[in-house]
């Protein structure tokens, strides 16, 4: 079985996003910082009326944190019942078939973020589980604190 993978890069990690949780690609825009939501997250964008989280990736591979810059890209992603989300990458750069069953050899992590790794003829591929970015306690302090910061608004 084929399954799609939208394939972006952070830096220098590319990384691999399942094509059906991706709802839209657009240009990076401001990220509106929000008090008090995990440092997982870099803050909310507005997208199409929703106030959505951003989550911090370079945080996740340790990667140093930079400002927003234009050239980079945003990922809209549904993430489970718990709505949209926003993942800024450095670039997006295909989108591509990859047979199911390098993945389910692919070597498993620690990091519940990681769902696998598979090693294909350019590079080595890490396979994004973004509903585990965040855990249930997380999510509901992201959301209790994007909803005061709209109340105040």
């Amino acid at each position: 079985m084929i399954g799609e993978l939208l394939i972006v890069s952070l830096d220098a990690i590319t990384l691999a996003l399942p094509a059906t949780a991706v709802v839209e690609v657009t240009r990076a825009v401001a990220i509106t910082l929000v008090p008090g939501c995990p440092e997982s997250v870099e803050g909310m964008v507005n997208v199409r009326g929703k106030a959505c989280p951003v989550y911090d990736l370079r945080r996740r591979f340790d990667l140093p944190g930079r400002p927003v810059d234009r050239d980079e890209h945003m990922v809209v992603v549904a993430v489970g019942d718990r709505g949209w989300a926003v993942v800024r990458v450095s670039r997006v750069q295909e989108l591509r078939k990859i047979e199911l069953d390098l993945v389910a050899h692919a070597t498993r992590s620690t990091d519940p973020v990681i769902a696998g790794l598979v090693q294909l003829a350019d590079g080595l591929l890490v396979i994004c589980e973004l509903a585990a970015f965040l855990t249930d306690l997380e999510t509901a302090r992201t959301a209790q604190a994007i909803a005061a910061s709209q109340a105040g608004l």
